[in-house]
């Protein structure tokens, strides 16, 4: 059964930082600067700190020796790049309702047209599982399924949830989305769902490892824990960006001409 836990310290933290009150920030150390061509925008950064950029149909990785380039021109521009297994990286077209994973120098693997594996799956959104698995979000039913890459076998997880999120994300072992009250819902394997987080106002949002959420709103980026509800303000040397991307320990922040990396410090 679906159950929300109310968070009354996150709503104290939510109070501080209406009021401007804030935790003791975060740091971050520069690490390096990536120049950019004309319309490349950031897509994401991986734990290896490997950057990726989507200029049109155009995808590239950029790691500290090298550049590695990868275009689908029959499917267009992806909507996003996953990277929970780097060295399988995925590429989501929801045009096409198609998937592609790569190799990690960016060699095609596997291409995946998910009306094939079910007439009625238009996906919304598609991230790497645990144990070689998809998490898959069915548009039409509203159902969350996991397809096992070497059986090709999609079970679906969940009832019709009658989902409203505008945002998801997953690491292996849980998806997350978030509902029209804004809460965080998780999803296990096994297909429990639960919540307990109540998310602040937000612009961008992702995940952190082992810790919670990261997200930017009115120009500047926080980090809310999920064990102690605090909020805190990362300290950044810049003023304005376009958006971010955070793996591991890596932050990569998109200004208009280039991406800056920074090591993340969280305790």
């Amino acid at each position: 059964m679906l159950r929300k836990i109310p968070c009354t310290t996150l709503i104290v933290s939510l109070l501080l930082l209406a009021s401007g009150l804030f935790a003791q920030a975060q740091s971050v150390k520069w690490l390096r600067d990536i120049p950019l061509e004309y319309g490349e925008k950031l897509a994401a950064i991986d734990k290896y700190g490997s950057v990726y950029t989507f200029m049109g149909s155009v995808v590239t990785k950029r790691d500290s020796i090298r550049k590695y380039v990868y275009q689908n021109t029959g499917m267009g521009a992806p909507q996003n790049i996953e990277l929970q297994n780097p060295l399988k990286p995925l590429l989501f077209y929801p045009n096409f309702n198609a998937a592609v994973i790569l190799d990690n120098l960016f060699n095609e693997i596997e291409t995946l047209s998910f009306q094939q594996l079910a007439p009625n799956l238009v996906a919304s959104a598609v991230f790497t599982a645990a144990q070689n698995n998809l998490w898959i979000c069915n548009e039409t039913d509203q159902k969350i399924y996991r397809y096992e890459l070497q059986s090709r076998k999609l079970q679906p997880l969940t009832q019709n949830l009658r989902l409203n999120a505008t945002w998801f994300a997953a690491d292996l072992n849980f998806l997350y989305w978030n509902d029209a009250e804004n809460y965080l819902w998780k999803l296990n394997f096994f297909g429990n769902i639960s919540s307990d987080l109540a998310i602040p106002p937000f612009e961008q949002l992702q995940l952190l490892e082992n810790y919670g959420i990261i997200y930017s709103f009115d120009g500047k980026i926080f980090t809310l824990d999920y064990k102690n509800k605090q909020i805190k303000k990362l300290e950044l040397p810049i003023n304005n960006f376009q958006s971010f991307a955070v793996k591991g320990q890596f932050l990569a922040i998109f200004t208009d001409s280039q991406i800056k990396v920074y090591y993340l410090n969280i305790p």
